[in-house]
């Protein structure tokens, strides 16, 4: 009994390392595709692997998305081909709600600090404090408090 049992054991091994070295060449397979399309600038580097909304992140979901959408594991044939016709149009794909999502790039500036024409937009030190607030029996009061 224990002869068949190890046959079977030595079996499910074998079955178990050929899974992971077919595995593993898949990996390197789809890991070579990458950094050719990333060097060949068709796709962004992952600058921080820990944020979801990183730029390399997102191209990477929405390119495999796509590619398994399509059925093909040829990531190349999908960056260059649909997916950057899309782009050229203003649309990104979103394999989460397998839709065709509009979006814009970022306009210069919109991010920028704004202005302001007085010399300073900080708090200022001659305001009454809470307590001098919550103490003025009148509005009058809280201005002499508060030096106006």
């Amino acid at each position: 009994m224990q002869s068949g049992l190890e046959g079977y054991q030595k079996a499910g091994q074998q079955a178990q390392q050929e899974a992971e070295k077919a595995q593993a060449q898949t990996n390197k397979e789809f890991d070579d595709m990458e950094s050719a399309l990333q060097s060949e600038g068709h796709l962004p580097s992952i600058i921080n692997s820990n944020d979801r909304n990183d730029p390399g992140r997102v191209a990477r979901r929405e390119l495999y998305g796509y590619a398994a959408k399509l059925g093909t594991t040829d990531l190349r044939a999908v960056a260059t081909g649909p997916l950057a016709q899309f782009h050229q149009q203003g649309k990104m794909y979103d394999p989460i709600s397998d839709s065709m999502l509009d979006y814009s790039q970022p306009q210069p500036g919109a991010s920028a600090p704004i202005g302001s024409s007085t010399a300073t937009t900080g708090f200022q030190t001659n305001t009454p404090s809470y307590a001098d607030i919550h103490k003025a029996r009148s509005f009058d009061e809280l201005r002499a408090r508060a030096g106006f």
